[in-house]
Order: C-alpha cells, then structure tokens, then sequence
C-alpha cells in the first residue's frame, strides 16, 4: 500500500473518480432518507467477503523467512482486513480494494513469484526522506530522549545522501522503521505518562477532598496509599509504569470514595455521640460514657487505618452509653443532626438574601436553626422541631422568589400611592402563606406601565451612579472628564424635567460606560505585553488606539477583543523567532544555504506576524525548524534554555544562604562558564552536561552554606552568651572549648569555603557544632532561665518546642492543650500545630539568627538593658516585639498539624460547638523555617511590671516623688521560638505561602 493516503486519487482515471463521487452521494442521499435498500447492502457484504478471501489467499504464500518484509507484510494483512471490516459505502470499497491490490501484488514480489521493480536510486532517495521526515520527535520528549533522537535523525539524514546501491537504501529502510518504533514508542510513554500525572492529581484533589471527615485511622490510611502511589509515580518511567500509575491512581480514588462514604456518617457520629451524652446521659453517668465513646473512637480506628471502613462504622455504632436506648436516641437524634445539616447547607444562603431585602420582618428566620436546635436536643422534641425544619424550609422557598423580586425596586418608589398599597396587598398574602398569590401580586408593578417606568427610572440611576462612581476612579484623565461631563448634563436634565437632554446625555453616557469592559481588556493587554515586551513592535493596537482616540469605544472594545486573541499567539511566535535567531548564530558556515534558508524562513514569518497572522507565522517557522538540517540544534538549544533557568533558579537559592563573597563569586564564574559553552561557543550538549554538574555542585554548597549558618548561630549565641551573662567562659561553659579555638576553627573552614571547597569546608563546620554540644545545650539553658528569670512569661520554647519531646508529648497538646511542660494549675496551651526542633543546635542558632536579624533590619540590640531615644525629640522609643521567620534551607522540624476538632454540647444554646483540641491530626516532616519574636520585658518598679514606656514613666515618678527617670531600663526576652508550620505543603516539601519576612 501506498504511503501517500491520498495517492488512490492518482492512481484512478477522471472518469473513475467522477463515478465513485456520484456512487458515494447517491448512497449517503439514500441513507439521509429512507435508508440504503437491502439487497444493496446485501452486495456490498459479499464484496467485502470477497476481498477477505483475496486477502487469506495471498497471505498463504508470504514467506515465513523471519524477515522484517515477511513482519510487514504480516502486520498489512491484520490492518486489511480491520479496514474490510469498517468498509460502509462504495468509496471506501474501493479505498480497500486498491489496498488489497497493492499487498497481492508486494506479497507476490516477496515470494518471487514475479520480477522485482527495476531499482531506482532517486525515487529510493525521495522515498527514504520522506520516511525520516515524517518522524515528528515531540517536545513532550525527555530532553536526553530528543536529542539522541535528533541526532540519530541527522546522521540517517546524511547517509541517505550518500547512499547509491539498494542494499544501503535497505539497511537505510530498516534504520528508518527502527527510529520510527522508538519515537512512536517514547510518544506513547509521553501520552501514558500524561494520563498518569493526571490521574495522580485527581487522586490528590480526592485525598484533600475527604481528609477533613475521616477518624485518623481512614487518615492515615489514604495517607499511607496515596503516598505509595507517588512513590511508583516518581520511579515510572515506560509507558507500562505509566498505565500501572493510572491504573492505581483509579483504584486510589475509588478506595477514596468508599472512606468519603464513611467519613459522611463518621462526621455525623461525631456529634451525635456528643449530643446523645449531653442530653439523654444522666450527669452520674457522663464520666463513663465519655470514656465509651472514646473507647468506639479507637476501636474504630483500629479497623479504618487498614481501610476497613465497615468494620470502623460497626465499631461507632455499637456506642451505647449507660442509661441510653441507644437504638431510639442515637438514631433520633443522628437522623435530626443530618436532617439540620441538609436544611442548613440549602438554605442558608437564601436566607440571607430574605434577610436583606425589605419585605417586612425579613429577617425573623436569622436564628432559626439554633432555635430549632435547641428546642430539638434539650427538649428533647426530635420529630417535632424536624417538622419546624420542613416549615422552615417550606418558608424559605416561598419567600426568596419574593425577596428577589422586590430587590428590583427601589425604596424611593414607596412614595407612590399605587406602589404602596401593591405592596400592602402583598404582604397580607404574604401573611396567609399565599406566595403564588403574593409574588402574582407583586409582578403587577410590571403591568402597571406607570409604575414600570418610575420603578426602572430609580433603578437604573441608582446603578448608574454605582457605575459611574467606580468608573470615574479609574479612568485616565480625558475620559474622566468626558464622564464626568455626561454625567452632570443627564442628572442635571433629571432634576430640570428635561426629557430629552436627559436622553441624549443617556445616550452618550452608555457609550462612555464601554470603558468599563475596556479596562479590564486593557489590564489583560497589558499583562501579556509586560510579560513579552516585544509585542509592542507589531503594531497590533494602533487601530485599537485610534478608536480610541476618537472617541469610538465600542469599536474599540470590538477591536482590542479581537487583538487579545492574537497577542498570546503572538508572543509564542516571538519566542519561537528568538529560539531561531539563537539558532541562526549557532549554525555552521559550510553550506551556506543553512544560514540562508532560515534567515529567508525568518523574514517570510515576520512579514505574516507584521501584517497579523501570527499563527501562520509561528506555523511556518516551527516547519523549517523541525527540519532535518534544524531540528537537532534547535531541541539542544531548547533543551540548554530549560535546564539554565532550572539551575539559575537553583543558584539563586544558593546564594541566598551565602554570606562570604569567594564563594559566591565561585559559583557565579562556574556558571558563567557553562553558560558560555552555549553561547558563543554554541556547544549546547556540553553546555547541558555542565549545568548538570553544575547542579550537582549547588546540592553540595547548600550543605554547605547552611551548615555555615548554623556554625556561626552557635558560634555568635556562645559568645552573646558571655556578654549578656557577664560571667568567664570556663564558668558559664564547664569542659567547653575557649572561644577563641571556635573562632580559629570557623575561620579555618571559611578557608577551605573561599577555595569553593564546599564538601570539606561543611565537614568541618560539622565537626565544630559537634565539639561544641556540650557548650551548645549549656547555653540553651542559660538563654531560657535568663528569658523566664523575674517571673517572664518567656523561657518555655526548649519545653514546648525542644528535641527531647515525643511524639506522643506532641499529639497530646493537639488532642487536650497540654504542652510538654504542663503540670496541675498551669494554663492549657491551645494550638493547631505542635512542633519540636530536631537538635538544640537548630533551636540555639535560630534564637542567634532572629537576634542578627532584629539589629539588621531594625537597628534593635536585643542584648541592650535601655531603651533608645528618638534623637530628634529625645524622647524614648516605644519598643516593638522583633518577629521574624527564619528560613534554615534544610529540615529543622517535625510536627503534627490538627485536623478535625472536637466538639461539645452547650445545653443553654443547643449548639454543638467546636472545642481548640483536635481528634485528628497529621504528620509533617522536612519543615526548614522557624518563628521567632523578641519582646521588650520593662524593669519592675515598687514590685509592679510597666506595660509601656508612658506607664514606666508614671510609676517610676509615683515611687520617686514625681522625678521622672533619666533611663528606662529592661531587657530583651525571646518570647517564642517555634517551628513554622503554616503554608507547609507535605507532598511538595515546600512551602506554598508568603512569608512577611524571612531571614
């Protein structure tokens, strides 16, 4: 068969594509109308049979020699015979009967049963680089995937050229069909892997669905499945890993689904079981029936963490407290829960807009559902207030059409007879319950043509002034004053009772309100205009401009709609003109018709992009560039482009956790240098192989650079400590080392940094911190006792927060408020994430960080014992806390984050109310930034602690005999120290939110 689908055209003569034109509309008219007749369709199946036999018959002599021509024709006869199958009308029987020729007729060359075609070098030729130019390599291919690709397309390409005897063009068709399977099937790993990513992000968006109503056991199990499930997604690599990928993502979703369902009744339980002890257990019995219902949570559990939802929902409902029937409460008091929940989630939002509108008490049903509540639970009166639910509901329903329909009118038109009493009638239908009869009534202000049109008057100037007071905000100042103009002339014609000055300046002012829509196109303008700056020089907006200019806003705004479908379009071509140009540099002198070819592909392109067809133009470009004698260098120049902002990206990182210059400028030469094997040098593989080492490296100077940071934390806490303590070293410091030794040892590693020997250079840094531990947890105590001593509220980080802490210690803070330090009489400590540092190096050298950071940014000494004085006004300067994130570039941190919280019941209220403790959790790893806050602590004066610098001056005067004090004296505490959990995305292992400021 021909490689041309359309060759069958020339192979037929006029008069036999005339024919088959006819045969083929006579049959589709036949089926249009009446159907094709039986005995027609009766012929065209024993035609059909007819070429499967031709096709069984010539199958039967190919040769069974094993080669890929015996292969080849094997596969033709599969696809002819699916192609028999699918024939429907008389064109594509004859398509098929061409074919079934065609492969008689190579079957019989291949059993020699007729003379080969005589060989032809140049129609070999053409043939061969036809084949090689319809392998298409994808840009959805792995960078080292195209580029072999390319590469091996290139040197067929040149022994193609130099071939000239049939054994060569042969070997060339072999080597050909080899690269047309690896491309076809690296194409099917890249639509695989497509439908894995995506079938992975639906199982993610499903697990972040359900999370927040599953027991921890259904938690942690998807938890556990889902993360399984990323792990054979980040190994896949073939299209059968990737359908694997999919295939479990599938299974993920479902298993999903069957914890949602769960998750639905556990949620419900929850309260229930609450409510059930609340008002059915009688108080000598509560203490017994909290534990029972703790004791189902955790039987529960038991089964869900294995994903045996069934068993999880068995478990809950055997919850029978002492004293209760749990089959009647329970189940009256779960279906009300439910029934309120349902009624709730309908219709709240259609009370409010009741609420707001002003028909009469519009607002009595605000606090329906506590009542109702209430009134059910405390009663209890289950299926009496489930009756108020529906009349409630029922209320709703007949009065929103209401609500909305007299928000159409404004309350200025009470000041019509007629209006009012519509109204009037309104509501007493309204009273009745009548809401047909009340909304029929009040749709006759419509019917009124009087009213109709007072009614859209009012309105329609209360929306223009909305309008035209945002407008005028907003508009550049020609057209602020054209508005403000129509403006005056139609309120003023209003006021006057002149009807038709007010409709000219109506007229104008509806065309100046156009702008409207045109500001916001031109922010959409100018967004992709900023982001491709070389927009501007087609020209595309001119039109646009003069529309403007002349004041014909609705053909502008016609005219910048069209344009905003060209401009992304646009600064694709450009991007892809820049990639040439970067191409046209690049290319060898010899043959000069390379570089000529493609500078005549670049200005044909931009005459079509300059007269606005860029998607010609880019359609154009991306055919010469995928050529054979482009496509190679064009993929390693795209492919360098990709991994260079990758690993500048990378760098920059990097360098934001490096403080000495040597290094950096390191760093900085490397990548220069890689960089420059691309251009000018234009060696784009070995451009791509060193910034593959170069990325390497910068896994290594991270190390490094954060291990600095942490060395010089500690190294500056121990010496802040001496100060601030104002004892010796050896006292404050028993066994440690001199500061002197640590500050020689920290140089001597900077040494090594400087020489951008970045692995030794962290080795020994580490080495210091370790000799250093003794000294590091003697300081740690001694920065807490100092910030708690004189009855500070600081001090307690290392006991909330320190690396001695359990995971149990850490669960339990979450599930009750009681911290690790926590004793009888103490304050319960309520939080949604509880955390602890992994070493009391990290904790220590944050603490110094946070200190570096307040005099940096803020000039605040937080060793200083007195207040600063504005040096313009001598007067003191109130102290502000010093807060700060501390972003360490490496995991710091361990936490548990609360989920699903627990809940009461209030007897007074009815309500079920959220408590600050938490059921459910989960598990964070890899957290790397840390919160701290200094906070000025005023000296006591006559036994009592100042709160500012005003109420220190009067105390200080009231224990002085009124003389106000030269110096106000203090300290800085660090009030907190604590890992940050917030914006932690665990999958990512990064961080998904702004901080406000990070050192």
């Amino acid at each position: 068969m021909s490689d041309d689908p359309d060759s069958w055209r020339n192979d037929r003569s006029i008069m036999d594509w005339v024919g088959l034109f006819f045969a083929e509309m006579g049959w589709a008219l036949q089926e249009m109308q009446q159907g094709v007749p039986d005995e027609v369709l009766e012929y065209l199946d024993a035609d059909k049979q007819s070429l499967k036999d031709r096709i069984a018959a010539a199958a039967l002599i190919i040769p069974a020699d094993g080669t890929l021509q015996s292969a080849g024709l094997g596969e033709t006869r599969v696809a002819l015979d699916e192609e028999v199958d699918a024939v429907s009308s008389p064109l594509s029987l004859a398509n098929a009967t061409d074919g079934v020729g065609t492969f008689e007729a190579a079957v019989q060359r291949a059993a020699g049963t007729v003379p080969p075609a005589p060989f032809d070098p140049l129609a070999r030729k053409a043939q061969a680089r036809q084949a090689l130019m319809a392998i298409m390599i994808s840009a959805a291919f792995l960078p080292d995937k195209r580029r072999a690709f390319a590469a091996e397309k290139k040197a067929i390409a040149a022994r193609i050229e130099g071939a000239t005897d049939k054994g060569a063009f042969d070997t060339l068709d072999v080597e050909i069909a080899t690269l047309a399977k690896a491309v076809g099937d690296q194409a099917g790993v890249v639509t695989a892997r497509a439908a894995a990513d995506q079938a992975v992000a639906d199982a993610r968006a499903k697990f972040d669905g359900v999370a927040g109503d599953l027991d921890r056991g259904g938690f942690v199990h998807l938890e556990a499945q889902y993360a399984a499930l990323v792990g054979i997604w980040h190994q896949a690599g073939s299209e059968a890993a990737f359908k694997t990928v999919k295939t479990k993502a599938d299974d993920f979703v479902a298993l999903a689904e069957k914890a949602e369902t769960f998750g639905r009744f556990y949620t419900n339980w929850f309260d229930t079981s609450v409510a059930l002890i609340g008002t059915s257990v009688a108080e000598v019995h509560r203490d017994d029936a909290i534990s029972d219902r703790r004791a189902a949570l955790d039987a529960a559990i038991a089964f869900s963490q294995v994903g045996d939802f069934k068993g999880a929902e068995t478990a809950l409902r055997a919850f029978a407290p002492v004293g209760v029937a749990a089959s009647t409460d329970a189940k009256n008091i779960s279906d009300f829960l439910a029934k309120l929940a349902a009624c709730e989630a309908k219709c709240s939002k259609d009370l409010a807009v009741i609420s707001a509108s002003w028909l009469k008490n519009s607002s009595e049903k605000d606090n329906a559902f506590k009542t109702i509540r209430k009134a059910a639970l405390n009663t209890p009166d289950y299926v009496g207030q489930s009756a108020n639910l529906d009349t409630l509901e029922a209320w709703v329903k007949g009065n929103l059409p209401l609500a909305k329909e007299i928000s159409k009118h404004q309350q200025g038109m009470k000041s019509s007879p007629a209006f009012r009493q519509i109204i009037a009638d309104m509501e007493a239908l309204r009273g009745q319950g009548d809401w047909d009869g009340a909304l029929a009534k009040l749709k006759e202000i419509g019917d009124d043509a009087a009213l109709a049109a007072q009614s859209a008057s009012l309105t329609y100037d209360k929306t223009m002034e909305k309008r035209y007071t945002a407008l005028s905000k907003s508009l550049p100042k020609p057209e602020r004053q054209a508005l403000k103009a129509a403006w005056t002339k139609h309120t003023d014609a209003v006021s006057a009772g002149a009807v038709d000055t007010a409709k000219a300046a109506l007229v104008e002012l509806r065309k100046l309100f156009v702008l409207e829509d045109l500001l916001a196109l031109r922010a959409q303008e100018k967004k992709l205009s900023d982001k491709t700056p070389k927009i501007k020089d087609y020209k595309y907006l001119e039109q646009y401009r003069a529309f403007g200019r002349a004041g014909e806003y609705i053909k502008a705004k016609a005219e910048i709609e069209r344009v905003l479908l060209l401009l992304p379009v646009l600064a694709e071509y450009i991007s892809r003109r820049e990639h040439a140009r970067s191409l046209l540099l690049a290319l060898p002198d010899d043959p000069p018709e390379l570089r000529s070819t493609l500078n005549a592909a670049l200005d044909a392109a931009d005459i079509k992009a300059q007269k606005g067809d860029p998607a010609t133009a880019l359609a154009d470009l991306n055919t010469t560039l995928s050529g054979t004698d482009y496509e190679g260098l064009s993929l390693e120049i795209a492919d360098f482009g990709r991994r260079a902002e990758k690993v500048d990206r990378q760098q920059a990182k990097v360098l934001k956790f490096m403080e000495l210059a040597a290094p950096k400028a390191k760093l900085e030469e490397l990548l220069d240098a890689a960089k420059a094997l691309a251009f000018p040098a234009f060696k784009f593989d070995e451009a791509f192989d060193k910034l593959n080492d170069h990325s390497a490296l910068l896994v290594t100077a991270m190390h490094y650079a954060t291990t600095r940071r942490q060395a010089k934390g500690i190294k500056n806490a121990l010496a802040r400590a001496v100060a601030q303590s104002g004892q010796d070293e050896a006292d404050l410091f028993a066994g440690g080392k001199p500061l002197s030794e640590i500050q020689t040892a920290f140089d001597s590693a900077d040494e090594k940094a400087k020489r951008a020997q970045f692995d030794s250079a962290q080795k020994s840094y580490a080495a210091l911190m370790a000799d250093c531990q003794s000294m590091t947890a003697q300081a740690v105590n001694y920065y807490e006792l100092a910030d708690a001593a004189d009855d500070c509220n600081a001090g307690h980080s290392i006991g909330r927060h320190g690396p001695q802490l359990t995971d149990g210690q850490l669960i339990e803070r979450l599930k009750s408020g009681k911290a690790a330090d926590w004793s009888p009489g103490k304050k319960l400590s309520f939080t949604g994430a509880s955390s602890k540092f992994k070493s009391m190096e990290d904790w220590l050298a944050g603490r110094e960080m946070g200190a570096a950071l307040a005099k940096e940014k803020n000039g605040v000494d937080v060793g200083a014992l007195k207040l600063g004085k504005d040096p313009d006004t001598g007067a003191f300067i109130e102290p502000v806390a010093q807060k700060f994130v501390i972003d360490h570039g490496r995991p710091i941190d361990e936490a548990f984050i609360g989920r699903k919280k627990n809940v009461s019941y209030i007897a007074d209220t009815g309500e079920i109310k959220e408590e600050r403790t938490y059921e459910t959790y989960e598990a964070l790893t890899g957290i790397s930034k840390a919160r701290v806050n200094f906070t000025w602590e005023f000296k006591k004066i006559a036994g009592a602690k100042p709160s500012s610098v005003a109420d220190y001056i009067n105390k200080y005067k009231a224990a002085n005999a009124g003389v106000a004090p030269v110096d106000i004296e203090g300290r800085w505490v660090m009030m907190q120290q604590f890992p940050e959990c917030d914006g932690w995305d665990q999958e990512l292992q990064t961080y998904v939110l702004r901080d406000e400021e990070v050192a």
